[in-house]
């Protein structure tokens, strides 16, 4: 993943959008990752990049601790006044109870955030994780 993301996956972004460049991530990460658009456009540059990097830091996360036989399901969705993203992992999950919020959770709530949306972490031991997060559009700036 790291590779990837140095190897210029911003002007990959810039170029392709969100969902061709999270294929691209998906294409060089180990194990089953699978990446869905329903509707999901072009937006606004800053709207594009925090969401992919939202998307792939919620992808390390799992590929650092959902297990070696977890897969990973990136789900991308554009409607009218909102886009929204998921990243699904099968894995081992945990209990969020229990388990203090690192670097990369509040990277994720930082970055939702500063695009005015929300962000939902929900995992269960043995059930996996899901990072969902929505971030409000203005519906003429979609491309």
């Amino acid at each position: 993943i790291r590779s990837v993301t140095r190897d210029g996956s911003p002007q990959l972004l810039l170029r392709n959008g969100v969902v061709e460049t999270l294929r691209s991530v998906a294409d060089h990460t180990p194990g089953k990752v699978t990446v869905e658009s329903i509707q999901f456009g072009r937006y606004a540059p800053r709207i594009e990049r925090g969401i992919y990097y939202c998307c792939l830091e919620a992808l390390q996360n799992a590929v650092k601790h959902a297990g070696p036989s977890a897969s990973v399901r990136i789900r991308l969705v554009g409607e009218t006044n909102r886009v929204s993203f998921s990243v699904d992992d099968s894995g081992v999950g945990f209990d969020p109870a229990r388990v203090q919020s690192g670097a990369g959770f509040v990277n994720l709530a930082d970055r939702v955030d500063v695009m005015g949306g929300h962000l939902v972490i929900d995992s269960l031991p043995g059930m996996g994780t899901r990072i969902h997060g929505e971030i409000p559009v203005d519906p003429s700036t979609v491309h």
